[in-house]
């Protein structure tokens, strides 16, 4: 319970990753093309992504105006 020592209930995943960055070096401590490859590995495990319909519009602002994305979920 090295990444959680105030014994909050954490799924799993949760918890490895808790106990996994618990340990020195934190990010600050890295030099910066470490931390990146760091942050990298983490994020680069599949994800679940669900289908989804896409919409781009464009909302007029009072100063430029602003593209805007929007994602449902596909039916």
């Amino acid at each position: 319970m090295a990444g959680n020592p105030h014994g909050i209930s954490l799924e799993p995943a949760a918890r490895a990753f808790a106990d996994a960055t618990s340990e020195p070096p934190s990010l600050h401590q890295m030099a910066p093309e470490t931390g990146r490859k760091t942050i990298a590995g983490v994020q680069d495990s599949p994800i679940f992504k669900p289908v989804v319909d896409h919409t781009n519009a464009a909302e007029a602002a009072v100063a430029p105006t602003v593209g805007v994305l929007a994602q449902a979920p596909r039916d």
